[in-house]
């Protein structure tokens, strides 16, 4: 009996969309109504639409029968790869190390896909692989990532009415740096009222080995963190141009150590010179440089004097305040 109804039925559809020549789209729609109607007739009520859902929920022509969950899920600003970039790392969080089969199986996807990503991932420092063919882990990048993070933010805070004394006092540029790679970064500054000034801008970043910033990481950093920024500038510049450079970087760099201060002479930017200082934390490590940009018109005995007796006491301040030990802070007690 409900055989004979479902073929009645699909007859008169069949009929009424014939009818309507040239309304395509309704007549598939009718077409697929129709045929779930005849799978409920067929397999019986309770079955039917939760069993075949599932089948025509992707349906081109039936986009009511998609999910509620996967159109919540659907974002427009969506970007696939990062978001299969950010499955694979946290995949590789799970475990000390994993197979690429394995690790595959684990997060769904094409062999083809993942290795790519490995391989990107390991070319910029993220992901390790033990030996040739080996097992793939993470490196410790973005542990470190975090944890300068963590410590930027609070440094900058604590730094900042520190900064602002210093420029209330010289009324010239001050700004906060930290070493990034072979470079360092701007993480704030305090910016001088006078028209004519150099103007740095938060998270811009210049070359290490030139600046008084710079000077100041290369002189008072662990060795071995300063051992490996010099590798990486040396892989960057060519071996004369890299050993002239530090023929007459070592020298200052000694100098830098005895007073606690460095100096570029317009070596990043033309009329402009920089003096820098150290910011040690409680550690008594270094974690950042306090530097203060002024135009070289501006600068004479008298007023570089008045500058490095501030720079040196807001260093102090920001140290101590860090639970850096005074007996760590390289300046002499005479300065």
């Amino acid at each position: 009996m409900g055989y004979f109804i479902g073929k009645k039925l699909l007859t008169l559809f069949f009929i009424q969309g014939m009818r309507a020549a040239g309304h395509l789209r309704l007549l598939t729609c009718q077409i697929s109504t129709l045929f779930l109607l005849f799978l409920s007739i067929r397999c019986g009520p309770e079955n039917s639409y939760q069993k075949h859902r599932a089948t025509y929920k992707h349906s081109p022509w039936n986009s009511t029968l998609k999910s509620d969950k996967l159109t919540q899920a659907k974002k427009y600003y969506e970007i696939g790869s990062i978001t299969k970039a950010c499955q694979l790392i946290e995949a590789l969080s799970t475990r000390k190390s994993w197979a690429l089969t394995d690790l595959c199986k684990a997060i769904a996807m094409p062999k083809t896909t993942v290795h790519r990503m490995l391989l990107t991932l390991e070319d910029h420092g993220y992901v390790v692989q033990e030996k040739l063919r080996g097992e793939y882990c993470l490196s410790f990048k973005l542990f470190s990532i975090g944890s300068r993070m963590v410590q930027h933010s609070g440094l900058v805070d604590i730094a900042k009415p520190y900064c602002r004394e210093l420029l209330d006092a010289v009324d010239e540029t001050v700004n906060l740096c930290v070493v990034s790679g072979t470079e360092m970064l701007v993480v704030d500054k305090q910016v001088t009222s006078q028209l004519l000034r150099h103007d740095s801008i938060i998270g811009s970043s210049f070359p290490l080995f030139q600046s008084a910033s710079g000077k100041i990481f290369l002189a008072f950093a662990e060795e071995d963190e300063t051992e490996k920024v010099l590798k990486l500038i040396q892989q960057q510049t060519s071996a004369s141009h890299y050993e002239k450079v530090m023929q007459g970087l070592r020298s200052e760099l000694e100098e830098t150590r005895q007073t606690g201060l460095a100096y570029d002479y317009e070596e990043v930017f033309k009329g402009v010179r920089c003096i820098a200082a150290p910011i040690y934390d409680f550690e008594d490590k270094l974690v950042a440089s306090i530097s203060i940009s002024a135009p070289t018109v501006r600068l004479n005995k008298k007023t570089s004097a008045n500058i490095e007796a501030h720079i040196i006491e807001a260093s102090r301040k920001i140290s101590q305040r860090l639970g850096a030990s005074p007996a760590s802070l390289p300046f002499k007690e005479t300065v």
